[in-house]
């Protein structure tokens, strides 16, 4: 695990495996208009997808065999991040970033 990292757009942690796996929680504390921001960003992003997760409301906006990025909404203003990389099926990195949002929610007493 690396050390948080912070700069202006937020804060994030990273894990890296011993496989090559990497998996980043990033809080996006600088970005004031939460998930909306990236609903009206959505037809730059072709892997978009609305979800939820734990109730949260959630939007995918990489979803390859390489990559698996989910955001979640804590608020009309607030959202993190997971992403995970690999190489795999994406369906795979999609469960692996569900779980570790899940992880996140249950952190914050919201799941």
């Amino acid at each position: 695990m690396s050390g948080p990292n912070t700069d202006s757009n937020g804060t994030s942690c990273t894990w890296a495996g011993n496989s090559g796996g990497i998996l980043s929680v990033s809080w996006l504390t600088g970005d004031k208009n939460g998930l909306s921001d990236l609903y009206s960003l959505k037809a730059n992003q072709p892997d978009f997808e609305i979800t939820t997760v734990s109730g949260y409301p959630a939007v995918y906006t990489e979803r390859d065999s390489k990559e698996c990025t989910l955001n979640v909404g804590t608020s009309d203003k607030l959202y993190f991040f997971i992403d995970v990389s690999r190489t795999g099926v994406a369906d795979q990195l999609s469960s692996v970033a569900v779980q570790a949002a899940t992880d996140v929610l249950k952190n914050l007493g919201g799941a």
